[in-house]
């Protein structure tokens, strides 16, 4: 896969700006489920909630991609605007990675997230809170099935994390007006937001033991 320079900026387009706002994140959705299902067959992720599978390292590398990820994004997520967005915890993530983390007997440190855009556009913003708010979706479900299958592993993540998904209706909203009131190009939160996909996959490849 070719990684290009991803520049937010220098593809907006006015005829774009609106086009697919009335059904801003469908439109997102459909045009970012590929790199979605194949995240989901990339390695740490296609070893979790799989008893065959499922072993402390990869879990551990699973946080750290997380990690990185959430440090990635914080601060562009921190800058969306409070009033709009008042129940994105931006620091917790990170904190309860950490917490597990410390639970866990790994000991190398995070890698850094592996990603082509540099851009802290309104865009830029609004799709990493989607793929953020996103990965909040599966978090009770992977809560159950680690306390069932797994009952030793921390799970301080993604229990804050089921906590977030609660607001994926709000956030919709709120990232709707948002999109409206910036006049944002649908088409360049669909690039980033597959970018972070990307990102998620090839930081999270830089687990792999390497013969």
């Amino acid at each position: 896969m070719m990684h290009r320079k991803f520049n937010a900026k220098s593809q907006n387009s006015k005829n774009n700006i609106l086009k697919h706002m009335k059904n801003l994140f469908s439109y997102i959705k459909e045009n970012t489920s590929h790199s979605h299902k194949i995240l989901e067959t990339s390695y740490p992720f296609n070893t979790q909630m799989r008893s065959e599978s499922f072993r402390v390292e990869h879990y551990e590398s699973t946080l750290k991609t997380l990690l990185a990820f959430h440090q990635f994004c914080e601060p562009r997520v921190s800058a969306l605007p409070s009033d709009l967005f008042p129940f994105m915890d931006t620091a917790s993530p990170v904190k309860m990675i950490n917490r597990d983390l410390q639970v866990l007997p790994g000991s190398s440190d995070a890698h850094p997230f592996i990603t082509d855009v540099s851009d802290n556009n309104e865009e830029v913003k609004l799709a990493c809170a989607y793929v953020w708010m996103g990965s909040s979706m599966g978090g009770s479900i992977i809560v159950k099935w680690l306390n069932r299958h797994q009952p030793d592993m921390p799970t301080h993540y993604y229990q804050h994390m089921a906590e977030q998904g609660q607001h994926w209706p709000g956030f919709l909203a709120a990232g709707t007006r948002f999109a409206e009131h910036h006049q944002l190009d649908a088409n360049n939160i669909v690039d980033v937001a597959n970018a972070m996909f990307s990102g998620l996959m090839r930081t999270g490849a830089s687990y792999l033991t390497k013969p």
